[in-house]
């Protein structure tokens, strides 16, 4: 952005650069995420019931991590 701010990069370049980092990063948390192997999958819903047992799960799994 700071290239962009002193005029080295273009509006257009800016928004290449920018999606091509955003992409570069997602790829790193994929591999970083898909490296750990003991984990909890957890879903969401609109569900507010669902809610309650989703906050009910993680502090679950917290209490049974500090313990």
């Amino acid at each position: 952005f700071i290239n962009y701010l002193e005029n080295i990069y273009s509006y257009d370049e800016l928004l290449f650069k920018s999606k091509a980092v955003t992409r570069q990063l997602a790829k790193r948390q994929i591999t970083w995420l898909n490296s750990i192997n003991n984990y909890n999958l957890l879903e969401n819903s609109e569900s507010c019931d669902l809610d309650n047992k989703l906050i009910t799960s993680v502090l679950d799994i917290i209490n049974s991590w500090i313990k």
